[in-house]
């Protein structure tokens, strides 16, 4: 299918699953990903740095948002859990995504509230990623959510729901 314009391309559109790890750009691809995207005045900065990722949070490119967001998760700083947090309401259900799994990243200090909620998210692969993240967390997850999400609309949400409860 072809695209137009600023329009953002979607695993969707080409009929196949969607999932976040197609769809993530690891952090030390970010300076190619910021020139073909044409920021390469941004290839420049030092990208190793957490202002820098939390800058590149409000990045109009998806793929940057993503990438920033990943690398925040592996860096486990617990000074960008609020950013992170923030990151589950982006407007694009990759950033969202990915948001789920680097929270999920922090283990016993990952929000679990937070991603509780995520599991409401309108996007299915985001409420799968929260529940797929949930499941980890062991004992510290109440059952709750698994029940409800075995009447969710996206069969891959029912589907890890199903294996969960088992």
């Amino acid at each position: 299918m072809e695209h137009k314009g600023d329009e953002q391309p979607s695993l969707n559109d080409t009929g196949q699953q969607h999932s976040l790890e197609q769809s993530t750009v690891p952090a030390s691809l970010l300076p190619s990903v910021l020139s073909r995207l044409g920021l390469e005045d941004m290839t420049s900065l030092p990208l190793t740095g957490v202002d820098t990722q939390l800058a590149a949070l409000k990045d109009d490119e998806i793929a940057v948002r993503v990438a920033a967001v990943r690398s925040l998760g592996e860096h486990g700083e617990t000074s960008t859990l609020g950013p992170l947090v923030a990151a589950l309401h982006d407007s694009a259900w990759e950033v969202r995504a990915a948001a789920v799994w680097a929270l999920g990243k922090f283990g016993e200090q990952a929000p679990l509230e937070a991603l509780m909620r995520a599991t409401d998210d309108e996007d299915g692969s985001v409420r799968a990623a929260a529940l797929r993240t949930l499941e980890l967390m062991g004992d510290r997850v109440t059952i709750e959510p698994l029940v409800r999400a075995l009447g969710d609309s996206d069969w891959q949400v029912r589907e890890i729901a199903t294996l969960t409860l088992g």
